[in-house]
């Protein structure tokens, strides 16, 4: 029997033969979408990119954004490809987007087979082959793809290391996870905290394992990896702004668009358009009043609070708003927990960007703007999506057993939803979504295999069929909004 693993793999052996397959499918399909995808127009921080990129070939200098400070590699990147490939830049980059993501699927291949079996690994590849919502990305400006290319081998390392009874190996393989999460924060700042969680979490698990001195030298050797990898991109920082950002500063701009009176979500914000087109309300305006409305004084609408537009300086305004969003927050304690529940239900949504894409009717020319590829690319989406969110709900109770699994994979999803209190949108959900597959996979697999005791195993079917009823909850909030978006997207944008 293919048991789902709850020690260490055997010998660290090749994974199943038919995984490297299926990446090629997957990269593949990838391909594909790219080709389809034609020459669709740039949307929200795809233009931004670009602006960046352009201003960095005719320049010399890489420009910060006025409003906040991205880090440094996918502007540049743009920057680079503008200047060797011209008007094909963009194609240029996409390809070599579709390429990289072979190290997501690689490394949601590894994790699955390190957390659960063979078989499960297999399922877990084509799961992320055929996984629109993640795949789309390659074919659209945005740096999810490349982030996860380094984020999500960086997970695998780690649990790999924490696998390892072997002292040496086991600090070799942090050393390289704290390599590629360092190397993450040039692409996405989202590691930024959650690196020295996990570098505790691994002095935690090793310490009775390796003894404390290893435990202290594995987690340290995660977080000096990734401070070295970034000392550059800090030191310019600290002569520009006089402040050691290790990557980028963006979180005052989120709390003043998702900690504010007013709720936004970019999911439907670009959507506007389209719809005024049709003399219809905002897609926003579908919402549950209940959850969305903003805040009163004594019966009195309460407006939004202002960005912090009066300090110059770039790093310290994201501080200033960071405050106030605080501040608006504790003034307004219900309000604030209404909304954040709207956000997670917002995290959780089967829609995506490349959806979204379609909605807009942005793809243009190419042939994914057409009736037929795009339904296909909307149904398929929408279908895979409530498999890997479903999927993944059951996977937590049912699939991940395994103890070192739990100290890797929790984490990061509890960190996504935390990001989600913050800023509501489906691509929030992008970090976690490569473990989401992995949990899926999980629960499709080993779900109704045996557990152990009678009494644990009843406790995991109630938990999962409570996570289960939460995310139908979730969704069921969203309903309106959901079905309105996939309508847009069906009719391709069509006024």
């Amino acid at each position: 029997m293919n048991e789902l693993r709850t020690n260490p793999p055997p010998g660290d052996g090749p994974l199943p033969r038919a995984i490297p397959a299926l990446v090629l499918l997957g990269v593949v399909l990838r391909l594909i979408l790219v080709v389809l995808s034609g020459r669709s127009e740039l949307q929200s921080d795809e233009a931004n990119y670009v602006y960046l990129g352009l201003t960095q070939q005719h320049f010399g200098v890489l420009f910060d954004q006025y409003r906040y400070l991205w880090p440094p590699f996918y502007p540049w990147l743009l920057g680079q490809a503008l200047a060797h490939f011209g008007t094909d830049a963009g194609f240029a980059v996409q390809l070599l987007q579709a390429v990289a993501s072979a190290s997501i699927g690689a490394s949601i291949a590894a994790l699955t087979w390190r957390l659960g079996s063979a078989r499960a690994a297999i399922v877990a590849t084509a799961l992320w082959a055929v996984h629109l919502p993640l795949g789309g990305y390659t074919h659209l400006l945005w740096s999810e793809t490349l982030f996860l290319a380094l984020f999500t081998p960086a997970l695998e390392r780690l649990l790999a290391a924490l696998q390892t009874r072997d002292a040496d190996r086991a600090e070799r393989r942090l050393l390289v996870a704290g390599l590629l999460l360092g190397a993450s924060l040039w692409v996405k700042s989202f590691a930024l905290y959650l690196t020295p969680v996990l570098a505790l979490l691994v002095m935690f698990a090793r310490r009775n394992q390796a003894g404390t001195a290893s435990a202290v030298r594995g987690g340290t050797v995660v977080v000096l990896a990734a401070f070295v990898v970034t000392l550059p991109w800090t030191l310019r920082n600290i002569e520009v702004y006089g402040r050691p950002v290790m990557s980028g500063a963006t979180l005052g701009e989120n709390a003043y668009v998702g900690i504010n009176a007013r709720y936004m979500n970019f999911d439907y914000v670009a959507l506007r358009r389209v719809r005024a087109q049709r003399d219809e309300d905002p897609i926003g305006a579908l919402a549950s009043s209940a959850l969305v409305r903003g805040p009163e004084r004594d019966g009195v609408p309460v407006g939004p609070w202002s960005r912090a537009d009066e300090m110059p300086h770039t790093v310290r305004r994201q501080e200033i708003q960071v405050e106030r969003a605080l501040d608006f927050a504790r003034a307004h304690p219900l309000w604030a927990l209404r909304t954040r529940l709207k956000h997670v239900a917002d995290l959780v949504t089967p829609l995506s960007f490349p959806t979204r894409h379609a909605a807009l009717g942005l793809y243009g020319d190419g042939a994914l703007g057409r009736p037929l590829a795009r339904y296909t690319l909307v149904l398929l989406s929408l279908v895979t999506s409530v498999i890997v969110l479903g999927g993944a709900a059951v996977g937590v109770a049912r699939g991940l057993r395994a103890r070192a699994g739990a100290l890797v994979v929790l984490p990061v999803l509890g960190y996504v939803v935390a990001s989600s209190l913050v800023l509501s949108m489906s691509r929030i959900r992008l970090p976690a979504e490569p473990l989401l597959i992995v949990l899926a996979a999980l629960a499709l697999t080993h779900a109704l295999e045996p557990i152990g005791a009678p009494r644990r195993e009843r406790g995991t079917w109630v938990l999962a069929g409570v996570l289960l009823a939460a995310l139908l909850a979730l969704w069921g909030i969203n309903g309106r909004e959901v079905y309105a978006v996939v309508h847009e997207a069906l009719q391709g944008g069509a006024a």
